[in-house]
């Protein structure tokens, strides 16, 4: 895990999983952050002009914050195949499914860090806004 700078993040203080990423909080001397990696799918299959969307933190009952620092990541494409354990038939034949070819899918990895007042409690509520429609509600944990 590093930060937009690309300093490592060693020992942080809680941790929460997000779907393609991860929100790490990081104290560093007297300072409090919260510092996050997440892939932002793009329908665009080569690198180019793309601007990373909007990223908000909600912590506990303290107002919508913005990122201090954004950064973008490498675009990477990948195909993904479809999960066979979703198909199922009215019969109960796995053979008589029908499975679609894998798909490509390319992503941007975006860093961004949130200057926070307080490391959170493990129970703070917390969420993490990615653009217009993406929400993710965290669940701390300790490493």
């Amino acid at each position: 895990m590093y930060d937009c700078g690309g300093q490592a993040i060693t020992y942080p203080a809680l941790m929460a999983p997000v779907d393609g990423g991860w929100v790490a909080i990081d104290t560093v001397g007297s300072a409090v952050r919260a510092v996050i990696e997440v892939q932002v799918p793009t329908d665009d299959p080569g690198p180019g002009v793309w601007t990373p969307p909007s990223l908000a933190l909600r912590v506990g009952l303290r107002g919508q914050l913005s990122p201090s620092r954004v950064r973008q990541g490498e675009h990477t494409c990948r195909y993904l195949a479809p999960d066979r354990a979703q198909c199922r038939d009215l019969n109960g034949d796995p053979d008589r499914c029908v499975i679609g070819a894998p798909e490509e899918r390319c992503f941007y990895a975006v860093r961004a860090e949130f200057v926070l007042d307080e490391v959170p409690e493990l129970n703070d509520l917390a969420v993490l806004t990615v653009g217009e429609a993406t929400s993710y509600v965290l669940a701390w944990r300790r490493d």
